[in-house]
C-alpha cells in the first residue's frame, strides 16, 4: 500500500511535469514496463483531465456590494458595559484602609519601649514577623490597585461628558 502511494507521487510529478529529465525517463520506462504503473498512471491521468475540464466558479459581479447592502441592514449589538457597583470599590478601600490602620498600630503596640532612648533606631524596636510583612505589601498593593481602578472610572466617566 506504502509502495503504491510512492509510486502514485511519482506519477503525479511525471503528470505535472515537475520532475527532472532522468526522472522523467525512468517513470516513461516504468510505465512501458510495469503493468501497475501503467493502470495508475492511466488512472491518474484520467483524473487529471477530469481536474482540467472543471470550470472555477466566479461569483457575480455585484457579489461585493450585494454582500455590503445586506451587512448594512444588520444591526450592531449595543455595547454592554460591566460595571462594579461603586459601593462595592468603596467598601473594598474602607476594608484596606482599616487593615493598614490595623497593621501599623499592632505594629506600635508590638514595639519594645523599653529600651533607652539614645539608640533612636524605631525599626530595631519593631519585632514584625515576615507574615505580617508580606501582608501589609499585599494591602499596599491592593489599595493602589483600587485607587487607580477609580481615578481610571472618574477620568472615563469625565472624558464622556
Amino acid at each position: 500500500m506504502q509502495e503504491l502511494a510512492a509510486i502514485e507521487e511519482q506519477l503525479w510529478s511525471y503528470i505535472d511535469n515537475s520532475c527532472n529529465e532522468a526522472e522523467h525517463e525512468r517513470m516513461e520506462t516504468n510505465i512501458a514496463t510495469d503493468a501497475v504503473w501503467k493502470s495508475t498512471y492511466q488512472k491518474l491521468l484520467s483524473i487529471h483531465h477530469q481536474l482540467q475540464a472543471v470550470t472555477l466558479e466566479q461569483p457575480s459581479m455585484r457579489f461585493t456590494k450585494n454582500t455590503m447592502e445586506q451587512l448594512a441592514d444588520l444591526k450592531i449589538a449595543p455595547k454592554i458595559n460591566y460595571t462594579v457597583n461603586s459601593n462595592i470599590i468603596k467598601a473594598a478601600l474602607a476594608v484596606s484602609i482599616m487593615l493598614l490602620v490595623a497593621f501599623f498600630a499592632y505594629i506600635i503596640i508590638a514595639a519594645d519601649w523599653t529600651t533607652p532612648a539614645a539608640t533612636h533606631d524605631f525599626l530595631d524596636k519593631i519585632k514584625v514577623s515576615t507574615v505580617m510583612y508580606s501582608t501589609l505589601f499585599t494591602i499596599v498593593i491592593l489599595l493602589l490597585v483600587l485607587i487607580d481602578t477609580s481615578l481610571h472610572r472618574n477620568r472615563q466617566k469625565h472624558a464622556r461628558l
